[in-house]
């Protein structure tokens, strides 16, 4: 269901935005927007808290750019066309350096691993499929189970969710063969979560993100078990993040573990907390950032 236009909050201007691609949203609640086409061509674009145009946020090295990635100490953007095709720049938009000298074809989506890697869509080239690297720019692998990849999610049980001009597909995080294909179609592009607020309900300057705290998976479990979470945008946030912390508590309310204790970027994460050394039983987890606090229970059978 089609809400309103946000940005530029004045309505259609090809020469701000023609062609956009991916957008996020800086920790002080400002939406940049890759923009490929127009008299704008080649940038990233930045508007205020209520859609109003401000300026090019990032202009060298910016090649039909695709997504924008925040992480601990920069910001990554692919590019679709140009060599090499990943760079990274600091919170104010200035150039650092190439992410990684891997020779690229036509990057689209690209996310961040808890553990630090980058998974990047190459759709064309011999080498198409899902690029891991590791948070240095070093290949990793190339998941190739599916080709002419455009969109890229992990999922919670650690999977892939890709993209491509035959559909959407489940594959193996590891292997990268094919677990199941989801969805027909002629022409899908980037996954993402959906939140219908996020861009619609802004207040006080500050952008509304997800929060949330998942089930873990497997549960119960033995011994070790995956716990997904997402930190949004919050009064909170800024240029080093927002402090969160997940435990673990026995019956007794009793921490026996910590498993996040630090400055997050807003993201999707994922921890495992291991069962070895515990005895058999209900435990629960919680999760804090800000103002957020949400617990769930586990269970440890052995």
């Amino acid at each position: 269901m089609f809400l309103r236009l946000y940005a530029p909050a004045s309505g259609i201007n090809n020469a701000v935005l023609d062609n956009v691609r991916g957008i996020i949203f800086r920790p002080n609640g400002n939406l940049l927007v890759c923009n490929a086409s127009g008299a704008a061509q080649n940038t990233i674009q930045q508007f205020d808290t209520a859609g109003n145009y401000m300026n090019s946020f990032m202009t060298t090295s910016v090649n039909s750019p695709f997504c924008l990635i925040y992480r601990q100490g920069d910001i990554l953007l692919t590019n679709s066309s140009g060599s090499p095709k990943m760079f990274k720049y600091d919170f104010n938009g200035g150039f650092i350096n190439a992410f990684t000298s891997t020779t690229l074809n036509f990057v689209q989506q690209a996310i961040k691993n808890t553990n630090g890697d980058i998974i990047a869509c190459e759709f064309s080239g011999t080498g198409s499929g899902l690029k891991v690297f590791d948070s240095t720019g070093n290949l990793l692998t190339t998941l190739s189970g599916v080709t002419g990849v455009r969109g890229v999610f992990r999922i919670q049980n650690g999977n892939y969710l890709t993209t491509n001009g035959t559909g959407l597909y489940e594959i193996d995080d590891t292997t990268g063969v094919v677990v199941r294909q989801i969805y027909v179609s002629s022409n899908l592009q980037f996954i993402d979560v959906f939140d219908r607020n996020l861009a619609t309900s802004i207040e006080n300057n500050v952008v509304p993100g997800i929060y949330k705290l998942y089930d873990n998976y497997p549960n119960p479990f033995n011994p070790g078990t995956k716990i997904t979470f997402e930190i949004g945008y919050s009064a909170y946030s800024h240029s080093r993040g927002e402090f969160v912390s997940l435990k673990v508590f026995d019956m007794l309310g009793k921490e026996v573990a910590t498993l996040v204790n630090e400055n997050l970027q807003p993201g999707s994460y994922e921890v495992t907390f291991s069962g070895s050394n515990f005895s058999s039983g209900v435990y629960f987890y919680q999760l804090r950032a800000g103002e957020f606090s949400e617990t769930k229970k586990l269970i440890l059978m052995k």
